[in-house]
């Protein structure tokens, strides 16, 4: 067998391995080619969509804003980097439609999610679109919205109120 031959052959198995182990810690990614994996450090953007969601002269985010939706039980948002803050804003007008009037964003990190006991996981499409789940459930409905109203607020008070500018 050749030199060349056989430096190809016992080296070819090394760089395949080494190949899978690079996307293995890349992990999986999605259409958008976010990771399926969302870090505890990544910033996570809730349109605020209604002014009861929100005080601005405040700076606030009230804890309505995160509550779960009453169809499926998940509270939606978009992973968002940070900046521009106009990226966001484009995200929004086009993934919530143009007769949506979206006033803000409550920015909160997945590692707030996870302290408030929820999970958090991607849900594309639309591209960058993620949900909150895990919310409280109970026999009792009221109970059930009194935990949900908990961790709700837990979230708002670590979220960051970010207006949208007109």
């Amino acid at each position: 067998m050749p030199v060349k031959a056989l430096v190809t052959a016992v080296l070819a198995r090394p760089v395949t391995l080494w190949r899978a182990l690079v996307e293995r810690m890349q992990g999986e990614r999605l259409p958008s080619g976010l990771p399926v994996e969302i870090a505890g450090e990544e910033r996570l953007a809730r349109f605020l969509k209604h002014k009861k969601q929100f005080a601005a002269t405040n700076g606030i985010v009230k804890y309505a804003a995160f509550l779960p939706s009453r169809r499926d039980g998940k509270t939606s948002v978009f992973r968002h980097a940070g900046e521009p803050a106009e990226e966001l804003w484009t995200i929004g007008r086009r993934e919530l439609g143009g007769e949506v009037t979206i006033y803000g964003a409550g920015i909160v990190t997945a590692a707030d999610i996870r302290s408030a006991r929820l999970a958090v996981s991607a849900s594309e499409p639309p591209p960058r679109h993620a949900n909150i789940e895990g919310w409280p459930t109970s026999d009792h409905p009221d109970m059930a919205k009194a935990a949900q109203r908990e961790a709700a607020k837990a979230l708002a008070e670590r979220a960051e109120l970010l207006l949208c500018q007109r």
